[in-house]
């Protein structure tokens, strides 16, 4: 029943929460950096929700929302008391030497994404109960808008305990984030880059029923509150 109701407020965010990037075009020079900050926090989000690498041949394939509760103080085009985020499906795929890669689409409000990246174990792979996996994480998303384009670079090291069904994870990371203004009210601005470098921490859970896996977590993103949540089939 519980997971249930999880699937059910699962899809439910997937069209509730998608933010709204309309008024880009009324952004200032003080609010570049911190919109960059903002959307990369949510473009680099959502990739993990265990640190045990797949193995060769395993699969995994997922849907996945990351939502930030409210933008960045000084990120005065997007709405100061509305969550924002993105929804993807990610596909993975196990490959030699505990190395794992992966691919993602997605997006919302307008803003496409796409990405993709490589993980790797950092010891040997054993499901004995408590045991915890380490993985290293590098991924590269590209969102575009009509208004703007971002390109996003992260590295992250995850952590997780088998403890039956119930598995722990933890997670560490930094986003560097390159926005580019397409169109904007101050002509100046347009052409505009900027490049922010941003730490980002996770920590949540993943219950597992033979080879479902749903997921959720707490994210704390540039010193923003959001959360992040998964469904999907992986053997």
């Amino acid at each position: 029943m519980r997971a249930k109701i999880f699937i059910l407020l699962f899809f439910i965010a997937q069209f509730s929460f998608a933010g709204d990037f309309t008024d880009f075009r009324s952004i200032d020079r003080a609010s570049l950096k911190p919109f960059a900050a903002d959307i990369g926090g949510v473009m680099g989000g959502g990739m993990n929700y265990t640190a045990r690498s797949l193995g060769f041949s395993g699969f995994d394939i997922s849907f996945r929302d990351v939502y930030q509760f409210k933008p960045s103080h000084a990120n005065k085009p997007m709405h100061s008391d509305r969550a924002f985020g993105f929804n993807f499906v990610q596909a993975e795929i196990g490959m030699p030497y505990r190395i794992d890669g992966f691919i993602r689409a997605g997006g919302g409000a307008g803003v496409g994404v796409i990405g993709g990246g490589i993980k790797y174990g950092l010891w040997k792979v054993l499901d004995e109960l408590h045991r915890i996996h380490g993985v290293l994480v590098l991924n590269s998303n590209m969102a575009n808008y009509k208004d703007f384009y971002a390109v996003q670079f992260g590295v992250q090291a995850v952590f997780s305990m088998n403890c039956g069904n119930f598995r722990p994870f933890a997670s560490l990371g930094l986003d560097d984030t390159r926005l580019t203004v397409k169109n904007a009210n101050d002509s100046s601005l347009v052409d505009k880059t900027v490049t922010t470098l941003e730490e980002r921490y996770s920590a949540g859970f993943r219950w597992r029923v033979k080879w479902v896996n749903i997921s959720a977590a707490y994210n704390l993103l540039h010193d923003q509150s959001g959360v992040e949540g998964a469904l999907g089939i992986r053997f």
